[in-house]
């Protein structure tokens, strides 16, 4: 399953599910209801405790098994990572948004159904 491709920084024109294969309707107000997407923060190091690990995956089968979209930053480490692969698993879809000086080392994720990357910088300190 080849990563999806890229989307520039701020392009969100993409969050129909038909454009990548799921049925239509999926991720639209069309005729079918429109599906969660659930964001999830968690650890994306590969020392996270085996206890958050654990928790963390039996959130990513849930979320899959719900038929809802699970979000996250699409790491492969720690809660994150163990979250995405029970999540692909299960057969979930999933929505990696990760900020542009965050892909610098390819270790994101690779079997996201969506992947956005954002763009801008910090807010001016007043």
């Amino acid at each position: 399953h080849a990563a999806p491709p890229l989307h520039a920084p701020g392009d969100l024109s993409s969050c129909s599910g038909a454009r990548w294969g799921k049925p239509p309707g999926s991720f639209s107000r069309g005729a079918m209801p429109m599906r969660r997407r659930i964001g999830v923060f968690a650890s994306s190091r590969d020392t996270t405790p085996q206890a958050y690990i654990d928790a963390a995956a039996a959130l990513g089968t849930a979320v899959a098994k719900s038929g809802h979209a699970l979000v996250n930053g699409g790491g492969r480490f720690g809660g994150m990572g163990a979250m995405n692969e029970a999540c692909h698993k299960a057969g979930g879809y999933m929505v990696h948004v990760t900020h542009e000086k965050f892909i610098v080392d390819q270790d994101e994720y690779a079997n996201a159904d969506e992947r956005v990357v954002a763009g801008g910088g910090n807010p001016p300190r007043g």
